[in-house]
């Protein structure tokens, strides 16, 4: 009878030791899907491929990422395994909610959710042209404005922002090239600025100077 009983006893000891673990495996479950790790988001560049990726607390299966609302950077699309990829571009502040849901049966119910930021920066130019080579009177005259040798997405173009080019030549803003006779004599002291060409107010400027002989 001892003995029985210790045997009855012993099986509803290991019956109780299975619930217990299936249920802290639950709790732990439960408690994942209520957990994203990440608390921001790497900035990108106009133009060049992006990628992060978010995290949520481990032990979770049927879990799958979605974008609530709100607007991600044009040219970047979000996954449903949490990555972020794609080359913007255009640059701003983008935020958005993205949320966690169960998608192992009809409901999708959301278990967690959270807003981030994308910082999407301006492409960066560069010019390389520090001086530029004489001139003289009635001599066909050519110089290429040199850049960094990152190509922004929307194209560059040069344009004369201030001072004055000498007399007969000419800045030819899509090639970045100045070209052209000049026909007067002196010093020409001027500012070009390498720019997008659907915004100009963005870019960078150089001081620059001929010299006509």
């Amino acid at each position: 009878m001892k003995q029985y009983l210790m045997a009855f006893l012993g099986s509803q000891m290991v019956l109780f030791s299975v619930a217990l673990l299936l249920s802290l495996t639950t709790l732990s479950c439960e408690d994942c899907r209520n957990r994203i790790l990440d608390d921001a988001l790497v900035d990108g560049v106009v133009g060049e491929y992006y990628f992060d990726d978010l995290h949520s607390k481990e032990f979770c299966s049927g879990e799958e990422w979605v974008l609530l609302g709100g607007t991600l950077p044009p040219g970047i699309h979000f996954e449903d395994d949490g990555d972020f990829r794609g080359i913007p571009e255009k640059a701003g502040y983008y935020t958005f909610t993205v949320g966690l849901i169960d998608d192992s049966d009809d409901t999708f119910r959301v278990y967690a959710s959270k807003s981030f930021t994308i910082h999407i920066n301006e492409c960066p130019r560069m010019v390389l042209t520090q001086t530029l080579p004489p001139a003289t009177v009635g001599e066909y005259y050519t110089a290429q404005l040199e850049k960094g040798s990152i190509d922004c997405l929307d194209g560059d173009i040069w344009i004369l922002v201030s001072g004055n080019l000498p007399p007969g030549i000419q800045l030819i803003s899509t090639a970045g090239r100045l070209a052209g006779t000049p026909t007067t004599a002196g010093t020409f002291n001027f500012t070009i600025k390498l720019t997008d060409e659907s915004n100009l107010s963005i870019g960078v400027t150089q001081g620059l100077s001929i010299i006509v002989h």
